[in-house]
């Protein structure tokens, strides 16, 4: 649920900052635009309670499914060995 998360809050911080002029804006008619980005801004949090809603408890993922299945092997020990590119002399 940590990646979730950090994904919304990172999703409403760009949009604080892309905002800013909108926000900071004094014409007439300017609180629909304001409505909109703060509705818009929460889309993701409602996509996740109606998603919640859907399935009426909090799904647990199977361990297969996490990244504790990738294999923990090193990266040099899975790569083959090379020769080197330059020429002997």
């Amino acid at each position: 649920m940590c990646l979730v998360s950090n994904l919304c809050l990172h999703f409403a911080f760009d949009v604080i900052w892309f905002a800013l002029p909108i926000f900071s804006a004094t014409t007439p008619g300017i609180w629909i635009q304001q409505l909109m980005l703060v509705v818009m801004t929460l889309m993701p949090i409602w996509v996740l309670v109606w998603r919640r809603t859907q399935t009426g408890a909090w799904t647990t993922l199977d361990p297969a499914l996490r990244n504790a299945a990738r294999s923990s092997r090193s990266a040099s020990s899975s790569l083959p060995a090379t020769r080197s590119a330059l020429p002997r002399q």
